[in-house]
């Protein structure tokens, strides 16, 4: 509930600013513009402070969607880059306790998100997971040698 009202409060801000900025500059956004719009969502930061892992979401008109990927950027230095892509979304990176993998959800195989596991240096990310069920939500143990996860149970 609280995280509804966050959610909704950022959205209302956010909102209230791109009409004070387009009233600003004479022009009042369009609906496709605003669903166009990418928006920065949850932030992990890396065990040894070197990478920040967050999320953006956007609208996409081919699939009529939301569509979140996950980006890094690197604290020293300031760049960053889009980690993961595709038609499906990629939510809630999770760094590994010792900062060697970024453990995510998605549903890019089937159409319940499963966990998933990529290198912050790229490449291809593979799946961990093969629940009956989509997986809500999930934590690395503290020694990083196994994932918890919650999952309904099948019927």
């Amino acid at each position: 509930m609280i995280r509804r009202i966050t959610t909704l409060l950022g959205f209302l801000a956010f909102m209230n600013a791109c009409f004070c900025a387009a009233q600003a500059q004479g022009h009042v956004p369009t609906i496709d513009e605003l669903l166009t719009i990418k928006f920065v969502g949850g932030t992990q930061i890396s065990p040894d402070g070197k990478w920040i892992a967050y999320t953006i979401n956007y609208g996409d008109f081919k699939q009529d969607a939301f569509i979140t990927q996950i980006c890094l950027v690197n604290n020293e230095t300031g760049k960053s880059f889009q980690l993961t892509r595709g038609d499906k979304s990629s939510t809630n990176p999770r760094w590994s306790p010792d900062g060697q993998w970024l453990a995510f959800l998605s549903n890019r195989i089937e159409d319940k998100n499963q966990i998933f596991l990529i290198s912050p240096n790229g490449g291809e990310a593979q799946q961990l997971t093969k629940s009956e069920t989509a997986i809500g939500n999930f934590a690395w143990s503290e020694d990083g040698r196994t994932i918890a996860y919650t999952a309904t149970e099948p019927t």
